[in-house]
């Protein structure tokens, strides 16, 4: 084999190093990098506490947060990283774009107590939230966590279900009403949501929306009520 021949081989061997370094860090960000569960919803729906008993199983005493928080939360079926994206409306858009890219899962919570006077602010953002497409598209399973169960004043899951349905139709026919005066490329990262030419309901998306009831507050002996919210977290974790 001649001088240059073994030059070939080289760069060859090199390039061929390169190119499997490159899919092997690719496919192990997938797998492990796809790990984040999204804990949303506007300021005061019960989100920080919720994660502080998933994560550390214990109460604290929140505030408004202007910035993320981080932990990992394990199940007998493995390990998710939990993000407490700010409620806060001047920076929750910044916290999102970082890390819905490593997002599997999303959860978006509601104040059971407050949602009929808030269901604008809330609809709105969640129609923002499922027209996404980064996160529909890394996102196969969505929670909907109808918070502040042991508040007797509470609406239940199907009644804040069928609010929503109502409120996000509305959204919907007001944003389909601003893109025809805007330019069309505005809308190049959203998706459209639901059925055309029908009222929108949540049967009408993919990926599947799920609705669940919680409580975080400890209540006479039972302590907190998670249990359909570590359901959904152990199927996600599989």
């Amino acid at each position: 084999m001649g001088f240059d021949d073994k030059l070939i081989l080289q760069i060859f061997t090199g390039l061929l190093v390169i190119i499997l370094t490159i899919v092997i860090l690719i496919l192990r960000s997938k797998r492990i990098g796809r790990k984040a569960v999204l804990l949303t919803g506007v300021c005061d729906s019960g989100k920080t506490l919720l994660f502080a008993r998933l994560a550390h199983s214990k109460f604290i005493h929140t505030y408004t947060s202007m910035k993320e928080n981080l932990a990992y939360y394990r199940n007998e079926k493995g390990m998710l990283q939990l993000i407490d994206v700010p409620g806060n409306e001047r920076v929750r858009n910044r916290y999102l774009d970082e890390y819905k890219s490593s997002a599997r899962a999303l959860v978006f919570v509601i104040d059971s107590c407050s949602i009929q006077k808030e269901i604008k602010d809330v609809a709105e953002y969640l129609f923002n939230l499922l027209t996404d497409k980064t996160i529909i598209n890394n996102c196969k399973n969505i929670l909907i966590l109808c918070n502040k169960q042991d508040v007797p004043m509470a609406k239940d899951a199907g009644v804040i279900k069928s609010l929503l349905e109502k409120e996000i139709n509305t959204v919907r026919e007001t944003k389909a009403s601003q893109l025809l005066s805007t330019d069309e490329n505005s809308s190049d990262n959203r998706i459209k949501l639901g059925s055309t030419g029908l009222d929108f309901t949540f049967d009408q998306l993919l990926p599947k929306v799920e609705f669940a009831e919680s409580f975080a507050i400890d209540k006479e002996d039972i302590g907190p009520n998670l249990v359909e919210l570590k359901k959904w977290l152990r199927a996600v974790s599989g």
